[in-house]
């Protein structure tokens, strides 16, 4: 699966699994940046409302909470205006 650069993306697995990133440059620990799984703004249908997590994944902020440079922007994503 292709993800572009920048696009926020997340797996939850049903077993046990594995994932391999490809990436087009050297990795950097502050260029990570994640949203809180369960935001409800994101509105995401987990089908497990306790889902093993990371240490990370557990701490991650609410999308609101992300700085307003940083922060997805929902309308260049659906497609519409800045």
């Amino acid at each position: 699966m292709y993800i572009p650069p920048g696009v926020a993306h997340g797996f939850y697995a049903l077993s046990d699994m594995t994932i391999t990133y490809l990436v087009d440059g050297y990795y950097n620990p502050e260029d990570e940046l994640g949203v809180l799984w369960n935001d409800p703004e994101l509105g995401l249908d987990v089908p497990n409302a306790s889902p093993i997590l990371s240490e990370r994944d557990k701490t991650n902020p609410l999308r609101r909470d992300i700085p307003a440079e940083l922060r997805p922007n929902w309308n260049k994503v659906r497609g519409g205006g800045s």
